[in-house]
């Protein structure tokens, strides 16, 4: 394809003749942190994280939304020993995760049905509300009460507390 043969060009795809496969370099890696380097929107959001990490001993994520998927896109580490496995650039399904669902809360319900109606509600473990209605219902609280929680559902013993900044 001409795409895949000018992006190797421009050094952000490396073909293998061996595997016949092509793999992303650290050049898109630059690109991507360039564009989130938004010196007032980057400083707003550590100097919150840093402040929420500091009052509340956690691991800090940011994210946003790609599609149906939240990207995580920045972290703070907690100071704890015992911490959950996270990584920049993690895609989790909106559904599943206390910020996806924080960011789908801040959505009008047609727009959500619109979003999540070819997305199979797979689950990641048992605990996760996969059915459509207790998604719908989960949502109306987290409206109500302003943010989002997640209880083990993509981790065992991790519980998470996610809110959106619109």
């Amino acid at each position: 394809s001409v795409l895949l043969h000018t992006l190797q060009q421009k050094k952000f795809l490396r073909y293998d003749p061996r595997t016949a496969r092509y793999t992303i370099t650290t050049r898109l890696f630059e690109i991507g942190s360039a564009a989130l380097r938004d010196t007032t929107v980057e400083t707003l959001l550590r100097k919150r994280m840093r402040e929420v990490a500091a009052e509340s001993m956690e691991t800090v994520h940011c994210g946003m939304l790609d599609g149906t998927e939240v990207v995580y896109i920045d972290k703070m580490e907690s100071t704890h020993s015992i911490r959950m496995t996270s990584r920049i650039g993690l895609r989790m399904p909106l559904y599943a995760t206390a910020m996806g669902r924080a960011i789908l809360a801040e959505m009008e319900d047609g727009e959500i049905e619109g979003l999540l109606s070819g997305v199979e509600l797979r689950p990641i473990t048992q605990k996760i509300i996969i059915h459509p209605l207790e998604l719908r219902k989960t949502i109306a609280q987290i409206r109500r009460d302003g943010y989002a929680t997640e209880f083990e559902e993509t981790n065992p013993n991790v519980c998470c507390i996610g809110v959106a900044i619109c």
